[in-house]
């Protein structure tokens, strides 16, 4: 579904003079044709913002970065691409008054996924997170696939670090969240597996309140759960 380039302007909260549509959003400087949007992310080995003159020779329709000293009309200006590629999938979620289920969990992750959306496309034309884009950058990837016939939709969410999982789910608002499990994956960045169960409760942050969250009974940590602590 197109977006247009003043929506595009108002979810990342900057004013720009731009007019038209784009139908594709990428964050490869190599998939450009003149109806996508490119936002420039900055990763631990590459800077997107480095190749936005080469995008824009390309004919880009627009694109979103946080570093630029020309005068092209078509760029947008901000001070965080990662986090504008989030608000801009929160915008374009919002078209779509459908169910969305998110989950997470130290392994499984993939399988649940999978068993959820068995059940739930027996149904409903669904919609759901293609191999690991489970990231912060792949959950918009996986937000601009929706389309017009899609009527629910399955969101894996992974994470490394805290905060992360609080990123995402303010971008899905999802009706229902899952928590499979508690393990040790990336404890060295959370200390504990008391600090990978805060990180994964992030995901209450864009639940709405009385929304179902479902845990794992099994698991020594989720079965102490009570979600008026957090």
């Amino acid at each position: 579904m197109k977006l247009s380039l003043k929506e595009i302007a108002d979810f990342c909260s900057v004013e720009a003079k731009l007019n038209g549509d784009i139908y594709k959003i990428s964050t490869d400087s190599r998939d450009i044709d003149e109806n996508t949007l490119f936002v420039a992310l900055i990763g631990e080995r590459f800077d997107g913002n480095d190749f936005v003159e080469d995008v824009l020779s390309k004919g880009a329709k627009a694109v979103v970065c946080s570093r630029y000293n020309g005068e092209d009309e078509r760029v947008i200006l901000v001070k965080d691409t990662g986090e504008a590629l989030l608000k801009i999938a929160n915008g374009y979620r919002k078209k779509f008054n459908i169910p969305f289920i998110a989950l997470t969990g130290s392994v499984g992750k993939t399988t649940s996924k999978g068993m959820i959306y068995s059940v739930v496309s027996q149904k409903f034309n669904t919609l759901r997170t293609a191999g690991n884009l489970n990231n912060e950058i792949g959950v918009p990837k996986t937000l601009f696939c929706l389309e017009e016939e899609h009527q629910a939709a399955v969101i894996e969410m992974g994470m490394s670090d805290f905060n992360e999982i609080s990123r995402m789910t303010k971008a899905v608002k999802p009706d229902a969240a899952i928590i499979s499990n508690i393990g040790v994956s990336h404890i060295e960045n959370l200390g504990s597996r008391e600090g990978i169960l805060k990180a994964k409760l992030e995901i209450l942050h864009g639940l709405p309140k009385g929304a179902p969250l479902f845990l794992n009974g099994d698991n020594d940590l989720l079965s102490t759960v009570k979600t008026d602590e957090y």
